[in-house]
């Protein structure tokens, strides 16, 4: 069996990535706003990349690009089912620093913040809708 070529491999870790940070699967309209928001490509970009038999290319350049800003290790991307680890020295990713602030946090304003920002997302998703 022929092992998969690294671009089609960086694409696999990238779908998993968004489902698992970003709400669900590429194919979802939110899932793909938020990694465009995370990553700074356009939505066209990702989508035409990430879609089942892409030939776009996905090279060594801009996987690195998505890995720095994602916050994980360089090469994540490229490892046949990767881990997707985050890099804890890459602090300019925002969900890295958002992180290590819950870690510090008690339970309860864990919770609190948790509350909130699922009202936010709620409200962030329904002003998408009507726009």
């Amino acid at each position: 069996m022929q092992p998969l070529p690294v671009a089609e491999v960086r694409r696999e870790n990238l779908r998993r990535y968004c489902a698992r940070h970003c709400g669900g699967p590429v194919g979802d309209e939110n899932a793909l706003y938020r990694l465009k928001e995370l990553t700074g490509h356009k939505g066209a970009y990702l989508a035409d990349l990430l879609k089942p038999g892409s030939d776009k290319s996905f090279g060594e350049k801009s996987a690195r690009k998505i890995e720095q800003k994602l916050g994980l290790y360089d090469g994540e991307l490229d490892l046949p089912n990767s881990q997707l680890r985050h890099d804890p020295a890459r602090k300019d990713s925002p969900r890295i620093a958002l992180a290590d602030l819950i870690q510090e946090m008690p339970d309860s304003l864990v919770i609190e913040l948790l509350n909130r920002a699922e009202l936010q997302m709620k409200k962030f998703n329904r002003t998408r809708r009507e726009a």
